[in-house]
């Protein structure tokens, strides 16, 4: 009898991740239909803001829906989306506060699903560690 050991197969989620695209009224029914929410905060400097943004479309592998910069240039809120291959939606708001030297990067995650946007959270934190 043969034996597979499955714990030393390991899984990367964002590999299941597929940038979509959907228009407003179709985030803001997801966003109100999904119950679970996550959040995270971070803070870097602001001479590695663009770098960020690239990070957070290559990394979490998110479409931009809309990217409104509010009465002045230091704030900004961007909507994202991707799909999980098995069907769950992620929609992610991303406000973004510049001050003089830094920026404060504000997610806040909803998913049908807890462990994707506990996940994407833990990931998010990592890629600002890095």
């Amino acid at each position: 009898m043969a034996t597979l050991r499955t714990n030393d197969i390991s899984l990367n989620f964002v590999d299941f991740l597929e940038a979509k695209q959907i228009n407003q009224e179709k985030f803001r029914e997801l966003w109100q239909s999904c119950e679970w929410e996550n959040k995270v905060k971070v803070e870097l400097s602001n001479d590695s803001f663009d770098k960020c943004m690239d990070q957070i479309t290559e990394k979490l592998k998110v479409g931009i829906l809309r990217d409104v910069s509010l009465e002045s240039s230091k704030i900004k809120s961007i909507c994202l989306y991707s799909r999980f291959v098995l069907g769950k939606d992620i929609v992610i708001n991303l406000s973004i506060e510049k001050e003089e030297s830094v920026s404060k990067l504000y997610f806040r995650m909803r998913s049908q699903n807890m462990s994707l946007v506990v996940q994407i959270g833990e990931l998010i934190k990592q890629i600002y560690r890095e």
